[in-house]
């Protein structure tokens, strides 16, 4: 009862039923139970499930994730992606998506700050 008490604390309770009547009653549920290896798919549907409830309430969102800013794109939800340290970041941005308006590529932490100011400026919260 202890996780269920934290919930309803942090007025989160709406969400955890959606999500469990998501998880449970989703039609692609019976397909991934026919499929080899069902928790696998399962726990992949889930995870990306979590991702879009993390992002979907936010009018913006920072990220030094690849998935983060494929998931901010899919949403269309403005955001800030960050480099990496080996380049990825850098290389998927430039090659596929630094045509996408409501996304910014910073080099540097230090530079969050005003390419947000810039993405708000086009798409307010």
């Amino acid at each position: 009862m202890k996780g269920l008490t934290t919930l309803i604390q942090q007025g989160r309770l709406k969400e955890w039923f959606s999500r469990q009547q998501w998880k449970l009653f989703h039609p692609y549920v019976v397909k991934f139970q026919q499929m080899d290896n069902p928790s696998w798919h399962l726990n992949s549907w889930k995870f990306m499930h979590d991702g879009v409830y993390q992002f979907k309430p936010h009018g913006l969102v920072i990220t030094n994730r690849l998935h983060g800013h494929i998931l901010g794109i899919l949403l269309e939800i403005p955001h800030v992606f960050l480099a990496n340290s080996y380049y990825k970041n850098q290389s998927f941005y430039e090659t596929w998506t630094h045509e996408i308006p409501f996304c910014k590529f910073v080099q540097d932490a230090s530079d969050v700050e005003n390419a947000a100011r810039e993405i708000l400026k086009i798409y307010p919260i």
